[in-house]
């Protein structure tokens, strides 16, 4: 049963006082991963300032050519801080610190040699 079938089955049972049925979504287990893990994460959004008036000035293919630079650059100064790039949103740049892979200390951007 999808979660639209599941949510009015929950809400139903919330108003009579009946236990809940499970309503979540079900989600492949990881088999590497059985326990829950609290960590430190730190989320970045990186964006190119002026890029709505350059892309006026500009070929789609230069412009094309300047974002791909871009984001080229940023990822690499993620990867070199051991960050993830979770997506690419135009002249946006999503990026996780602190996972898939664990800081134990401090989430990167804390250190004074990052600032």
């Amino acid at each position: 049963m999808g979660p639209r079938r599941k949510m009015p089955v929950g809400i139903a049972a919330l108003r009579e006082g009946a236990a809940v049925p499970d309503v979540a979504p079900e989600r492949p287990q990881d088999p590497t991963r059985s326990v829950a893990e609290r960590r430190q994460l730190t989320v970045m959004f990186v964006d190119l300032v002026g890029s709505v008036a350059l892309s006026s000035r500009l070929d789609p293919e230069e412009m094309g050519t300047l974002i791909r630079s871009y984001q080229n650059a940023v990822a690499g100064g993620i990867a070199r801080l051991d960050g993830h790039v979770a997506k690419f949103m135009g002249d946006g740049v999503l990026a996780y610190f602190g996972w898939p892979r664990a800081h134990e200390n401090r989430a990167p951007i804390d250190e004074p040699e990052h600032r």
